[in-house]
């Protein structure tokens, strides 16, 4: 279900590399490694889009080499993107995956709303809020779709 509906796992995998995958040492959610997508972001950040049993997860590699994971089950996602969030004390990054025919997200922080434009599946809002949002909206056709 989930492939069909995000265009970033409708090309061939590239799988995580080991780098990421010697961190993890072990699965959750019975995520598939060797079916990951590189997030292209021109952020400094590495993400992969890793789908597994009806869920779908970011991951991202750190500078240090530590890993995050993110996951939703897959009928979230579909109705609401997946997301990640990574604050380093001065700079919050949003980045996330939005399915297919979504136009943009809205993000509530602290009642402050900032957007985003989708652009090829792919979501990023850098500000300078050190908080984590309250909530993350997809926004298609001009209408919040959740």
């Amino acid at each position: 279900m989930e492939f069909e509906n995000f265009l970033l796992l409708r090309s061939p995998p590239e799988g995580l590399p080991p780098s990421v995958t010697s961190v993890l040492k072990r699965r959750v959610f019975d995520i598939q490694w060797r079916l990951a997508q590189r997030v292209p972001l021109s952020f400094r950040i590495k993400l992969w889009l890793v789908p597994g049993k009806d869920m779908l997860c970011i991951v991202n590699l750190e500078a240090d080499r530590s890993v995050n994971q993110a996951c939703t089950s897959s009928e979230e996602a579909i109705e609401s993107g997946v997301s990640l969030t990574v604050i380093d004390g001065h700079h919050r990054l949003i980045v996330g995956l939005a399915p297919d025919g979504t136009r943009g997200v809205s993000v509530l922080t602290d009642g402050e709303l900032s957007t985003a434009r989708v652009i090829r599946g792919v979501f990023a809002i850098q500000d300078s809020s050190v908080n984590p949002p309250d909530s993350v909206s997809l926004l298609g056709y001009g209408s919040p779709r959740n």
